[in-house]
């Protein structure tokens, strides 16, 4: 697997490609003399539909995390309890604690 799971990786792609397409289209918008009025309507609706999909990602990301406390801990703290690390990541139990 890695250091990321698939589903890190999908949403580190569709952010990343996201924000990409939020700035190019925000800066057509923005620079309104660079560019003909067809291409400022399409990338305003570009630009609006691609910010609610990112603000749905965002708020779905967050929602997903909140809702497991457990790994919110082990990213904040650094710690897991060994059930958590059997059931989610039984790998890591075999490897034992990081040598200090």
């Amino acid at each position: 697997m890695g250091k990321f799971n698939a589903g890190q990786k999908l949403n580190g792609a569709l952010s990343g490609g996201s924000i990409l397409v939020l700035l190019l289209t925000g800066a057509v918008m923005y620079f309104q003399n660079w560019s003909p009025l067809d291409w400022r309507i399409g990338a305003t609706f570009v630009h609006d539909w691609f910010a609610v999909g990112f603000g749905l990602l965002v708020v779905g990301h967050i929602t997903y995390a909140w809702r497991d406390t457990e790994a919110m801990r082990g990213m904040t703290e650094g710690v897991v309890t060994r059930e958590w690390a059997e059931r989610e990541h039984p790998e890591w139990v075999d490897e034992g604690p990081p040598a200090t």
